[in-house]
């Protein structure tokens, strides 16, 4: 299927977030002495493709670190996802996961991690 140049950019939202994401869990890593504990969470934007969504999603790094496995994994807010640009892998209170369709080729740096 032929994506559109707004589906590109929806997805190019989304891999910004999601770089965002993972600059906080390394800033947490580095600063904050508790951030590895079990229970310890940390406020993670939702990486929707909306640019003026800044909604929190709750997760300690260990949860946050499952969904870094497969780079086109994302954790979006309950109902922020999009069918056209992503399948939704797993839902859970406050959050769903999804994985992207595609990955725009101009994304490779930000998900370099």
């Amino acid at each position: 299927m032929t994506k559109t140049c707004s589906q590109l950019r929806r997805a190019k939202n989304e891999v910004f977030f999601k770089s965002h994401n993972m600059r906080i869990r390394d800033r947490a890593k580095s600063i904050l002495p508790d951030a590895n504990k079990e229970t310890f969470e940390l406020g993670f934007v939702c990486e929707c493709s909306d640019l003026e969504c800044f909604e929190e999603i709750n997760l300690t790094l260990a949860e946050f670190a499952n969904f870094r496995t497969n780079e086109k994994r994302f954790i979006v807010v309950n109902d922020h996802e999009h069918n056209d640009i992503e399948t939704v892998v797993r839902e859970k209170n406050g959050y769903t996961v999804v994985e992207k369709d595609i990955l725009p080729a101009s994304t490779d740096l930000y998900l370099q991690h």
